[in-house]
Formats: C-alpha cells, structure tokens, sequence
C-alpha cells in the first residue's frame, strides 16, 4: 500500500521538474522615456524691418567692394529679415551696365555708293543683389557679398558718314608773257580714297571782275589717306597783265564739292 501512495508523489515531483524547466524568465521593466530638452524661445528684435532697411541703406558707402556704387541699387528694392540673435539680413536689388569700346572700321557701302565710318561697342547689362548684416547689440554692418546675374552682353554699332577732305599743301602762281601759270601740292587729310579730282581755278583781275575758269586734275587721279597729289594749269592771257586774285576749289568725280583747308 505504501508503494500505491508513493507513485503520485513521485510524478509530482517530475511534473514540477519539467514545468519548472520550461518556465521563461520574467520581462525587464521597461526603460524610462529619454527627457525632451525644453524648446529654446526665440527672441525678439529690438528694431523693426523698416528701421533695419533705412538705417543700413543710409550706412551703405558709396563706393562699394568689386567696383559697384551705391546709386546702381534701387531702396524700393530692399528688404531685411531678423535671423535671431540680434542678427539681421539685408537685401538689396539693383543693375549695371559695362560698355567696351571696340576699334572703329572704316568701310564703303556699295549699295549707296559712299563711305563710311563705324563705331562699335560691347555693352553687357546686369543685375545686382547685395546681401548685408546688421548686427544690433554693435549696430555693425557687414556686407556679405555682391551678386552679378542675368547677364546680357551686345554689340552695338553706329556709323557716321564720312566726306573727302584736302589740305592744300601750297599753291605757286607765276606769269611769263601772256602766260600764266598755277602748280599746286595737296594731302588727302581725310579718312577714305579721294578719286578723280577736278581742280578749278577762277581768276580776277585788280578790280576783282571775273577773267576766266580753268579746269584741271590732279595726279595721280586716286589718292589714299595720307597720300599727296599735285597739279599744274598754264592758261594764255588776252593780254599780258597781272591777275589780282583767284581761287580754287576741288570736285569729287560724283561732282560734289570736296572741303579743303589750305596749310
């Protein structure tokens, strides 16, 4: 009978063995929340953006750096904006515009049958951004940076027309008998080719009456800037007296009068 009342015994005590093996250990308590720093107030300007926007414009110098000058902004352009900590940032708009002088040419326009000269020149249009703090425990401006964008470069040209000029180097008159003669230098003194020039002479006599016109050319027929050209009239007088005055003028081979300044 004691047999019978141990056998319960005995597998309680082996029931407890395996449960008590395959029990899982407890949870760890669960870690306290991290503490959330509080959230940093943001502090308050003690100027306006108004007053930030009048006192840093009327504080910009007129010479700015890079070059630039105060009067290519534009004050209803500006604007300010309070960063914190006493810290403002200025803007400010405005343009520009650079012109390069590129060499002028001198040219013959073949439809109108005339020449002229042309001036040419690089124009490049800009505009301008200029950043800038204020700082306002000191009322310290500091400028930042110019900024250079949209950027348009053009050549523009111009011409003016350009005429034949002469400048009369000398004029010789001289008288043999019933002869009179005229030779005479000239240099082109103008910027284009002089071509087929007729050189007339009108002659006077002591009470200034018109005597006669005579008509001649100068040699060579074609004169380059620079270049001299020469002339020679004998005209045969009626009778032998001394001419009083005269004079002389020039015509282009388009009949135009040529402006001649005498050395």
């Amino acid at each position: 009978m004691k047999g019978l009342f141990l056998i319960p015994l005995v597998l309680g005590l082996m029931l407890g063995l395996i449960l008590g093996g395959c029990a899982k250990p407890a949870p760890e308590p669960a870690a306290a929340p991290a503490p959330v720093p509080p959230t940093t107030p943001v502090d308050n300007p003690s100027l306006s953006a108004d007053e930030v926007c009048a006192y840093v414009w009327d504080h910009l110098p007129n010479d700015l750096p890079e070059g630039y000058k105060k009067d290519q902004f534009s004050p209803s352009t500006r604007g300010a904006l309070y960063e914190g900590n006493g810290e403002w940032i200025f803007e400010v708009f405005g343009s520009g515009i650079d012109i390069v002088p590129l060499p002028t040419n001198v040219c013959e326009k073949p439809d109108v049958h005339y020449w002229v000269e042309e001036y040419r020149k690089e124009v490049t249009k800009y505009e301008l951004k200029l950043s800038a703090n204020l700082y306002e425990k000191t009322m310290e401006l500091e400028i930042l940076v110019i900024d250079k964008f949209n950027i348009k470069t053009d050549t523009q040209v111009s011409e003016t027309r350009l005429w034949p000029e002469l400048l009369v180097n000398y004029v010789i008159v001289y008288y043999e008998g019933y002869f009179c003669t005229f030779e005479g230098g000239v240099t082109n003194s103008g910027k284009i080719p002089v071509e087929v020039v007729q050189v007339e002479i009108s002659l006077y006599d002591a009470d200034r009456n018109f005597v006669a016109k005579q008509i001649t050319t100068l040699d060579p027929s074609t004169i380059e800037p620079g270049e001299k050209a020469y002339f020679a009239l004998q005209w045969k007088q009626e009778k032998a007296y001394r001419l009083k005055t005269y004079g002389f003028s020039f015509i282009s081979a388009s009949g135009e009068r040529i402006h001649f300044e005498v050395e």
